[in-house]
């Protein structure tokens, strides 16, 4: 099965977002027979940027993006289809 991949450099970001609005745009509402179903508009963290600050000793702050990262082979996936939900 082809993998994609989603490359963040984390020492460039600056918390625009743009990686999260991305995903987003990929997925919510839109249907991917045999490769995905659409991600809920509200309620889900697919992908999502966090960010941590320190004040001591200067202040600095950063971010980087954590996404879902799907298994081969998944538990859920299976489990998914025994009792009949789309995977």
């Amino acid at each position: 099965m082809q993998k994609w991949n989603l490359i963040i450099d984390v020492a460039k970001c600056h918390n625009c977002n743009n990686c999260f609005l991305a995903c987003k745009d990929e997925y919510v509402a839109t249907f991917s027979p045999g490769y995905s179903d659409p991600q809920p508009l509200h309620g889900h963290k697919w992908f999502y940027v966090a960010s941590r600050s320190m004040d001591r000793p200067r202040w600095s702050m950063w971010h980087w993006a954590h996404n879902l990262q799907p298994c081969d082979n998944a538990p859920c996936v299976a489990a998914s289809k025994e009792v009949g939900l789309p995977a």
